[in-house]
This record gives C-alpha cells, sequence and structure tokens, in this order.
C-alpha cells in the first residue's frame, strides 16, 4: 500500500529517465552534424596542423555574398561530417594582411590537404557556389596526390571575379 504523495519506483525512474534519454538524443543528434569552427587569419596555420584535410571558408561579416553562402558551407560540412576533414570559418575583416596571404576576396573556399609543404596557400574552389559543384570538387580534390594538388595551386588561376559566379563578392581584403 502507497501513502498518499510517496511516488512508486517505476515513477521514479521514469521522472529520472526523460531528462537521460533526452541529453543522450541531444548529444547523439550533435555528434551527427559537422561543426564549422570560427577563427582569425592567424590561427590558420595552426589549425592546418597536418592531422586532417581542411576546408577552409574566408568570408567578411559585412559582405553580403560572404552571409548568403554561409548556409551553403554549413550544409556542405554536414554533407562531409562523418569524414575526417576539418571544416573552418575565417573571418577576413581582421588582420587582413595574414588573410591577403591565402585570398585577394571573399567569399572563397580552398581546401587544405593533410600534408601539406612548406608555403602552400591551398587548392581554390574557382566554379559556381552551389553546393552539388563543390561537393563534387571536393571529392575530386581529396582524390589526387598532395604533389599533383601543389603543381597544380602554382598554376595561374582562372580570373577570381566572374560574372557567371553566384556568390562571389568584389569585396577586397
Amino acid at each position: 500500500r502507497r501513502v498518499h504523495g510517496e511516488r512508486s519506483t517505476v515513477q521514479k525512474m521514469a521522472r529520472l529517465a526523460i531528462p537521460f534519454v533526452s541529453l543522450c538524443l541531444l548529444l547523439l543528434l550533435s555528434s551527427c552534424s559537422a561543426v564549422v569552427e570560427d577563427i582569425k587569419p592567424s590561427q590558420l596555420a595552426s589549425k592546418l596542423d597536418g592531422a586532417e584535410d581542411a576546408l577552409v571558408l574566408f568570408v567578411k561579416p559585412d559582405c553580403s555574398f560572404s552571409k548568403a553562402f554561409t548556409p551553403v558551407y554549413e550544409r556542405i560540412s554536414a554533407h562531409h561530417s562523418s569524414e575526417p576533414l576539418k571544416m573552418i570559418r575565417v573571418d577576413c575583416s581582421v588582420e587582413k594582411d595574414i588573410a591577403r596571404k591565402y585570398i585577394s576576396g571573399v567569399p572563397t573556399i580552398k581546401y587544405f590537404p593533410k600534408h601539406l609543404a612548406a608555403g602552400f596557400v591551398g587548392v581554390e574552389f574557382s566554379d559556381s557556389r552551389t553546393e552539388d559543384k563543390i561537393d563534387k570538387w571536393l571529392d575530386g580534390v581529396r582524390r589526387q596526390p598532395s604533389s599533383q594538388l601543389m603543381r597544380e595551386s602554382q598554376a595561374p588561376s582562372l580570373p577570381r571575379f566572374s560574372e557567371k559566379s553566384p556568390l562571389r563578392c568584389r569585396c577586397d581584403l
């Protein structure tokens, strides 16, 4: 017999289980989505530590093209969340002299393989900024050996700003 106001053991366990199950689901869902790390340009070299490949988005927070492209980049990071790939967003509105070492305008996406040679400034994506094209480019560039990427990144590039490239700002650094 229960005294009025006492709860059964099952009720107590159920009351404790609900927050526990909720926390477990939250942790599970958060581990499935990729994390985009926001950094300053001076932190980039230390983040490219050679442990994993990195896809880096260079943006300026006040640039409308950067703002418009950020959700696309976050969806791309979600597509690759199960892969050993760092997703980094660099705020180029600060430390512009360091940012110029890597890019000349925003938004810009660059891929950095895990085994970097000294002075390597990444392989730049130069097509229209759609999820599908970036995913295909990333899959292709990740299959190439680092030595080939080094040669390609030193070759003359296509014009930086194309009228055909959506989400491409003429924001200089």
